[in-house]
């Protein structure tokens, strides 16, 4: 990251008029702004810290095999591809033994000796686009050790809460980063970056709440996480406690579905780590002052911290050494 850079994303990306949401919903960070489902789709990470990740996904698939008809392909992509010096990187096709039908595909790096950072894993990820293959997933997910995957279904889910309320949690690609005859043959590339799930809050007819989260953030830290970019209140909804009632939902989604426990050895076992970016300080909800009862505004920053439960920890991966000295210890 460099001056240009940042000159850059601020000029085309943040500075649209907010109006009464505090951020620009049309820009994010990671993932894309504008999530859309598509029937039977998911996405399914695996972490794979273990001494042969590589032999892990094939005894995996092998047991698989011997009950299902399916079968897995590995491909060992050459350094004119990853690059020299690169990670190498594995790219996994799981077919039909009959029809020769493809399933799903994944891929997965695997860091040269002494390249990577033990508290942030290897993952392996891989994407469905059929019923079948998002069944599977399914299966594996149920019959996993907790806390070692995750998996995501693309698709939307409408909530009913009371006095009018309701909550819908849509997860997928953008609508125009796919053709609609996108099938699993096409290009296979970072994955994760594109997927967001994007949670809003109805009052009736109006949109009252908002939250976008992606599945990578913009640091370069390995460690798998959901990502919080923005959370808000609108302008004129402030101060009615909404702002807990989403972040409510977004914990629910994360337990029930991403369940890969954070790797960092400065955490707690058995913990998902939430990570959180575009940590900034305008308003987006009111409080009520407790010693004359007035409404006090909370900024992102302090709704982070204060009221979503998030702490600072010690930067890893490759921006770790980046920002050793320079960077604000509360930013990371």
């Amino acid at each position: 990251m460099n001056g240009e850079n940042l000159v850059y994303d601020y000029r085309f990306n943040v500075v649209d008029e907010p109006s009464e949401w505090a951020f620009n919903w049309d820009y994010s960070e990671c993932g894309t702004p504008n999530p859309t489902p598509r029937e039977n789709w998911a996405t399914m990470w695996m972490v794979q810290m273990v001494d042969d990740p590589l032999l892990n996904i094939k005894r995996l698939f092998c047991q698989l095999g011997r009950q299902l008809p399916i079968k897995l392909k590995v491909l060992q992509c050459s350094e004119d591809y990853v690059g020299d010096g690169d990670p190498c990187l594995y790219k996994f096709t799981v077919v039909h033994k009959t029809n020769r039908e493809i399933i799903m595909r994944g891929e997965m790096d695997l860091p040269d000796d002494g390249s990577h950072d033990p508290n942030v894993g290897l993952y392996a990820v891989f994407r469905a686009t059929t019923k079948y293959g998002t069944t599977i997933m399914r299966s594996i997910y149920k019959n996993t050790a907790q806390g070692t995957i995750a998996l995501v279904p693309h698709k939307s889910v409408e909530i009913m809460l009371d006095n009018g309320y309701q909550v819908v949690i849509t997860t997928g690609e953008g609508i125009n980063e796919r053709d609609e005859d996108y099938s699993l043959n096409d290009d296979f590339e970072q994955l994760s970056e594109r997927l967001s799930t994007r949670f809003t809050l109805f009052h009736e007819d109006e949109e009252v709440a908002r939250c976008h989260m992606s599945y990578r953030d913009g640091s370069y830290d390995p460690s798998m996480g959901p990502t919080i970019e923005m959370i808000a209140v609108k302008q004129s909804r402030r101060g009615e406690g909404l702002a807990n009632v989403v972040w409510y939902w977004v914990l629910w989604f994360i337990s029930n579905n991403f369940t890969i426990e954070c790797l960092h050895n400065d955490s707690p076992v058995k913990h998902v780590m939430i990570k959180a970016t575009q940590i900034m300080t305008q308003e987006v909800e009111l409080r009520q002052r407790k010693r004359d009862g007035d409404l006090w505004p909370v900024g992102f920053k302090e709704l982070l911290y204060n009221y979503c439960g998030f702490s600072v920890r010690v930067q890893k991966g490759a921006m770790a050494s980046l920002f050793a000295s320079k960077r604000p210890q509360d930013e990371e």
